[in-house]
């Protein structure tokens, strides 16, 4: 690794030859990476279309399908989760037992403690809309 020296003397050499030699970094700015490419032969696809854009309806729609990987402006809803090895097993054994993903079983269970906590959650609704 460069100390602080050494970097500011790197960059004083290029400063000086970008003085120097202003048609060769003019030219060497110009070129990019797809003029290389064409003037060698190959075809370089410029504009690529536009991506499809969806509308919230939509969106919401794959977000509960949960088919929103690689769709612009359709991220699923994610948390991180930590769970002991204990719970871990649970739940992966579950999930195969019902024959369905971890991220289904998982949701499955909040579903079902959703339906049976749903006073619960709108009494803490309310009260966090007063707050």
């Amino acid at each position: 690794m460069q100390n602080s020296n050494e970097s500011k003397a790197t960059n004083e050499k290029r400063r000086k030859y970008n003085e120097e030699n202003p048609e060769k970094v003019k030219a060497w700015r110009e070129t990019t990476y797809a003029n290389f490419l064409e003037k060698n032969g190959y075809t370089v696809i410029k504009n690529r279309p536009e991506r499809k854009t969806y509308t919230p309806e939509q969106v919401e729609e794959m977000r509960e399908a949960r088919t929103t990987q690689g769709r612009k402006g359709c991220k699923a809803v994610r948390i991180n989760m930590a769970f002991s090895p204990e719970v871990h097993k649970f739940i992966r054994t579950m999930a195969r037992v019902r024959g369905e993903s971890i991220t289904d079983f998982v949701e499955h269970v909040f579903k079902q403690h959703m339906a049976e906590n749903i006073d619960l959650y709108e009494a803490a609704q309310s009260f966090k809309e007063v707050m």
